[in-house]
């Protein structure tokens, strides 16, 4: 998995170009394995520290901040404003999910702004062009100045209206080969290959539409607001392969004929059998499937946030022989309802482990 998360302190200056490049944390999506589960979620999901990104805007008029969970930039009439990656995505992913919260405040109808997957992209602030990306969505204000619509770059469609702060889910296919994945509404969706889905919340917004050079690769990406004024934020910002974000191999969501399945090997050769996080992301309630084959073992499942704390318990104790599932709705063990983003389900079945990443998304 590739996370680009969008939670550090950047240094400031002031002058004609307002630069702010900052190293950020990114977090491995691949389950982890632990002898004791004793680890804390923080330290085993611990990664190296890859440059992340520049981010500017064109002049001291405009400002572009981060309070340590979004990115928000101001942008005044003339100006211009990116972010970016510029290293190298290696390996090259075959196919990706991004997914952010987005909301754009008074701004008027001629905002344009593109977010770009592709190739070779600078640092500079500037927009990049179209034979080196791989795919482009377009973002614009609405015309009432509150709302923004998306837009497809290829066949030049655009969304309807959505006002206040939506997730956004981005699925690009470079694989070769229809994909099918966990879709945001909880149903499984396929995507063609050289093809893009967009959603906004639970609605599927475009459907399989082209991408802008299917003989393009992915291993950058930008952000561009090259004209309009106004607010943007973006807040969770990810992009994750589409194999990890589905949580099965290929990115094909899993049968539950082929889950049973698994789970009858499973018995018949005495081992534990631990499910995928499904659906993921998810906004209504995700659910854990396991079993315990043969004789009882004990349990301990809960959901933590990126920091490592404990919100949420779904399963501890011992457990005898069966199969189970145990499923989270998005609360607390408070009760009340947790901030839409990213969070870890750390499952311990006898002596097998599982750490995987889910994405509470908004309704």
């Amino acid at each position: 998995m590739i996370t680009f998360p969008l939670a550090g302190r950047p240094t400031r200056s002031v002058g004609p170009l307002v630069a702010l490049t900052a190293t950020l944390l990114a977090v491995s999506a691949a389950p982890a394995l632990t002898q004791d589960g004793a680890e804390d979620v923080s330290a085993a999901l611990d990664a190296s520290l890859p440059r992340w990104e520049s981010y500017a805007v064109s002049s001291s008029r405009s400002r572009i901040s981060d309070d340590g969970q979004a990115l928000n930039v101001a942008l005044a009439p003339g100006d211009r404003a990116s972010f970016s990656r510029a290293a190298d995505l290696t390996p090259a992913p075959a196919a990706l999910l991004c997914t952010f919260n987005l909301s754009m405040s008074g701004a008027g109808e001629t905002t344009a702004q593109v977010l770009r997957m592709g190739w070779n992209f600078g640092a500079s602030n500037a927009d990049e062009p179209d034979v080196r990306t791989y795919a482009a969505l377009g973002l614009g204000a609405a015309a009432s100045g509150n709302g923004f619509q998306l837009r497809d770059m290829v066949g030049g469609g655009k969304s309807a209206v959505f006002t206040g702060t939506q997730a956004v889910s981005w699925v690009l296919n470079n694989s070769g080969k229809p994909m099918s994945y966990a879709a945001p509404n909880g149903t499984v969706e396929a995507v063609a290959d050289d093809r893009m889905d967009v959603w906004v919340g639970r609605t599927r917004v475009f459907d399989d539409i082209l991408t802008t050079n299917p003989a393009g690769r992915i291993t950058d990406l930008k952000w561009f607001w090259s004209r309009g004024s106004g607010i943007t934020a973006f807040d969770r910002f990810e992009t994750r392969t589409l194999e990890a974000a589905t949580g099965t191999p290929g990115g094909a969501a899993q049968d539950p004929s082929a889950a049973a399945t698994d789970a009858e090997t499973a018995a018949r050769s005495g081992s534990v059998m631990l499910g995928a996080p499904m659906p993921n992301p998810f906004t209504g309630t995700m659910r854990f499937a396991y079993s315990i084959p043969g004789a009882s073992a004990p349990v301990d499942i809960g959901i933590f946030d990126v920091a490592g704390r404990r919100i949420r318990i779904l399963a501890h104790g011992k457990q005898t022989a069966g199969e189970y599932e145990a499923s989270w709705d998005g609360l607390g063990d408070d009760g009340a309802r947790v901030r839409y983003g990213v969070y870890f389900l750390r499952a311990a079945v006898g002596e097998s482990r599982r750490i995987s990443r889910v994405v509470y998304l908004h309704e």
